[in-house]
C-alpha cells in the first residue's frame, strides 16, 4: 500500500516538474530555438537532410515525454527506486493536460 501512494505521489510530482520546466523553457525560447538549429546540428554530424529534431521539438508530446524520461531517471540515479522506470507512462498525459 505504501508502494503504490510512493509511486502516485512520484506521477503527480514528476509531471508539476515538467509541466513547470516546459513552460520555463518555452519562456525562455528554448523551443523555437532548437526547432530552429538542432536539424543543422544534426546534419552537420550525419551529412544527411532532416528535419525529424524540428518535428520533435514542435511536437508537446513528444517534448514533455522526453522530460519526463529525463527528469524519471535523474530520479532513478538519486534514489535508486525502479518505480521510476514506469513513472514516465503515467506522468506524461497528466503533464500534458497541466500545459
Amino acid at each position: 500500500m505504501m508502494g503504490l501512494f510512493l509511486f502516485l505521489c512520484s506521477v503527480f510530482i514528476v509531471a508539476l516538474v515538467v509541466a513547470f520546466l516546459y513552460t520555463l523553457f518555452n519562456k525562455w525560447g528554448l523551443w523555437e530555438y532548437l526547432q530552429i538549429h538542432a536539424d543543422a546540428w544534426l546534419e552537420k554530424i550525419t551529412k544527411k537532410d532532416t528535419d525529424i529534431l524540428n518535428r520533435l521539438f514542435s511536437c508537446t508530446f513528444c517534448t514533455t515525454w522526453w522530460l519526463t524520461v529525463l527528469v524519471c531517471l535523474i530520479s532513478l540515479t538519486f534514489t535508486g527506486e525502479l518505480f521510476f522506470l514506469l513513472v514516465p507512462f503515467c506522468s506524461t498525459p497528466i503533464s500534458r493536460f497541466l500545459l
